[in-house]
Formats: structure tokens, sequence, C-alpha cells
């Protein structure tokens, strides 16, 4: 299969558009269309540019290159129009993390480098990509997104029915990975163009989702959405334990376990009008003191001191031992700037020399 037209849709960006689908050691090729020819991801096929000759154009025509990250399989294609012409003028946009030998190579056979931080808006004639990094699988991967038609050049980010693994080799790790899919569930997308498989137009939202899911499974296995959550929270990832707990309050909306957990992360975010809207139908069915302390909590992070210590003393009054609500107690005290009577509760004492003494050592072991 060669070249071929993306989507039989009327937008004038789909009509500038040309495919050319990869195969195991070749990443999938775009081309737009313009006064001069731009190709994502030329990847690693010998033929793809004489197939061009087919269509009316030669390869000499392509002017720029951009590549979604520097992986053979979709970069060496830069070398093989390289053998067509003359590369004076070529222009190749990559990341500014992107493999320094290819850069050099490049540069060595006279195309220019120009390097992209994430955040820029490429102009391509009458069309705007905009840059947006998401490391992850490697370091340099990069997404490209034309606002106007809401549509996604994934690269290897996003691949419909798969997901490809952080590539230690290219600095890739899980932590960016999850990050860069934070930023893309919040985008609108309605094609998606990736690096392999084949381009999706409309519920692509779909794709992005089963990624984000698959990678958060990586870090915590095929376990209960609860104690994936929990697993999530510990290590840092509050949103991530957030995805967990509205998939399972959405299988079982009768798990008051999740909605608490739930909105102990929402705390964590600072989030508190979100966490009280939970707590307040939770405390309506039951009162038990660790809600009372996470309500407590919420109010005391919207500065309504007064009230979260009425939290915290019907916390007391059901479980007079709940440590964390004489904490927290304490710490309402002090910002409303009643010391003596935070330091007559001894857990939150105890605690505040404990962090005191920690901060003493630190400025000593600088010094």
């Amino acid at each position: 299969m060669g070249w071929c037209s993306l989507f039989e849709v009327s937008n004038s960006f789909f009509r500038k558009l040309l495919f050319l689908e990869g195969f195991y050691s070749s990443s999938n090729s775009y081309i737009i269309l313009g006064d001069i020819l731009t190709i994502i991801d030329p990847g690693n096929d010998y033929t793809a540019l004489l197939d061009l000759l087919e269509l009316g154009f030669k390869p000499s025509d392509i002017k720029r290159v951009i590549i979604t990250h520097g992986e053979y399989d979709h970069s060496m294609g830069i070398f093989e129009l390289m053998n067509y012409r003359s590369a004076r003028d070529l222009e190749v946009i990559m990341h500014e993390m992107g493999p320094a030998t290819l850069k050099e190579t490049v540069e060595r056979r006279g195309g220019k480098i120009v390097e992209v931080r994430g955040g820029e808006t490429l102009k391509l004639g009458d069309c705007e990509l905009k840059v947006f990094h998401t490391p992850g699988h490697t370091i340099d991967s990069i997404c490209l997104y034309h606002e106007e038609t809401h549509t996604l050049f994934s690269g290897d980010t996003v691949i419909p029915g798969s997901v490809a693994a952080p590539n230690p080799a290219a600095m890739g790790n899980i932590r960016d990975y999850i990050l860069s899919l934070r930023f893309l569930r919040r985008i609108p997308v309605k094609a998606l163009l990736p690096g392999h498989g084949a381009p999706v137009i409309g519920n692509c939202k779909e794709f992005i989702e089963r990624t984000y899911e698959e990678l958060i499974k990586s870090i915590t296995g095929e376990i209960e959405l609860s104690e994936a959550a929990e697993i999530l929270l510990r290590h840092g990832y509050i949103e991530e334990a957030i995805f967990c707990c509205d998939k399972g309050i959405k299988a079982n909306s009768e798990d008051r376990s999740l909605l608490k957990l739930k909105a102990v992360c929402l705390n964590s975010l600072g989030r508190f009008e979100e966490t009280l809207e939970i707590l307040n139908e939770l405390l309506k069915e039951r009162k038990d003191a660790y809600t009372l302390t996470i309500k407590g909590y919420a109010l005391m992070g919207l500065g309504e001191y007064e009230k979260s210590i009425e939290c915290f003393d019907e916390a007391l009054r059901i479980n007079p031992n709940m440590v964390e609500a004489k904490i927290y107690k304490g710490i309402a005290f002090m910002l409303l700037g009643r010391v003596e009577e935070a330091m007559k509760i001894q857990e939150f004492k105890n605690e505040y020399i404990r962090i005191f003494e920690g901060e003493v050592k630190k400025l000593k072991s600088s010094r």
C-alpha cells in the first residue's frame, strides 16, 4: 500500500494530508501538502519516497521533516531523502533532547536542525501545528496538534491497541509517560494520527484513556481498584489514584471506601470544595471519626479554622484516640494564633518537636 489520502471528510486540512502505513521496522509517515512538502516521521522504508513519484511528486519536493522522536524506525528515512537531493536547505525539526548522533549526521550532510522544546507553534504554510513535549516512551518524544480540527499526531505516545514501553536507552521512563498522558487527556482529540497502526477519527479519547490505564497498571499490576489507588497515592500519583477511584465508583456507586479515598486524594491536590461535596453526602448517611477528620482538613485548607476544629472535636468524641484529628486540631489552633492551646495537645506537640528537630539537623548537615 502506497501513499493515500486520509479520511473522507471535507475539511481542507485533511485534504492536504497524505498517509503511508508503516510496518514492523518503519513507522507511519504523513505528508502535509503545500508550497513545500512537510513529512512527519519519514520512517525507515527506502521505497516510500519512490512511491511519491506515482502521485506526481519528487522526493526533492520535501523541504521540511519533523520527527516525533529519534528512534530509527521514525527517523532513518531522513538519510534516504538526502540521497535524492542536495540537503543544504532540508530542515529537520526535532526535540532538543533528541539523539546527538542523529543531529550531527544531519548537519554533517548539509541539513539544518531546528530544535523544539514544546510549546512552540510550527507554521507550515497556511497550517499551524502546536508542539507538545510528551516524554515517556523516549525523552525526546513530541506530539503535534492541529487545534482547528483537534487532530493529534501522536508518534509512539499513543498507539491504538498497543502501548509503546519506555525505552531506557532513550531515557524513557514511566513517570514522565504518565505525566504526558495526564496532559493529553485534557485536550480534545477528534482525529488521532499515530506512529504505528491505523489512524482514527471519532472516538479518540478511548485510546488515550486505554494508554493511560495500561501505564497505571504497569505500576500497580492487575489488582483491585481500591488497592491500586492506595498504592498510587503512597507513591505520589494522586491524579492516577483518583482515576482508579472513579473507575471503581462507576462500577460500584455504593463503595463508600473509594469515595473516602477519593476525598483524601482531592485534599492532597488542594481541591477542598470537591472534597467537602463528597464528604457532606457521606456524613448524611453516617458519621465516623475518619470522615470527620478528612472534612476538618478540607475546611482548614479553605481557611475555615474554627469550623475545622469543630469537626476534629466531633471526630474525637467518636474516637478519642484519633491521632490525626489531634494533630490537625493543633495545626488549626496554630493557624489561629492560639499557640498555647495547640501545645496542650500532646500528640501535636510531639509532632511539632519532631519536625523542628529534623529541620535543625538539616541545617547543621548543610554547614
